[in-house]
């Protein structure tokens, strides 16, 4: 985008490495919390939505979620994410993300288990009236994993995306965008 090329319009992006649901609630500079920084400062994701005035937000969490504790208890953290964003910004409009595939099993880096943790997302959004967005589907290939030059780290991890995967999932949420519209 600072090249002039359109990458999802005004989208702005709040990340830092390693974050979930669950490590995004307790207080800043605790020893278990991650949060983004918005203009150098460290804050809560319902507060820098607030201050961008974001009428959208897409999440994409999970992974770092699922694979530490019990599917109930990542899902009550999404929930109490998203509750704390809804509470902060009522007017924003909740995208959530589906985790994408792996390229190989891993310990529970598994793609059976994203496939499961992506079903309780789905639901998720079902109960409470976010939009489901199954990026995993756009990234997967005819076995049901990460298609392989999409995967930025086949020899570590095998789910963190290359250049290549990413610009798919941009092409992704982008044609999400505009059917929306």
């Amino acid at each position: 985008r600072n090249k002039g090329h359109e990458c999802l319009g005004k989208a702005r992006f709040l990340t830092e490495g390693s974050m979930g649901y669950s490590n995004t609630l307790p207080k800043i500079g605790t020893s278990n919390s991650i949060h983004p920084k918005y203009k150098g400062k460290e804050m809560f994701i319902e507060d820098a939505l607030a201050l961008i005035k974001a009428k959208k937000v897409f999440i994409m969490l999970g992974m770092n979620d699922f694979c530490i504790y019990p599917e109930e208890q990542a899902m009550a953290n999404a929930k109490e994410c998203t509750d704390k964003i809804k509470e902060k910004n009522p007017d924003i409009d909740i995208y959530i993300e589906s985790v994408t595939p792996a390229l190989f099993d891993s310990g529970k880096f598994s793609n059976e288990n994203i496939n499961k943790f992506d079903v309780a997302l789905k639901n998720f959004c079902e109960e409470n009236g976010y939009t489901y967005v199954d990026v995993a589907s756009a990234m997967k290939d005819e076995n049901g994993i990460l298609i392989s030059s999409y995967c930025g780290d086949p020899g570590a991890k095998g789910v963190h995306m290359s250049n290549i995967g990413c610009k798919a999932w941009v092409d992704y949420l982008n044609k999400i965008c505009i059917e929306e519209k």
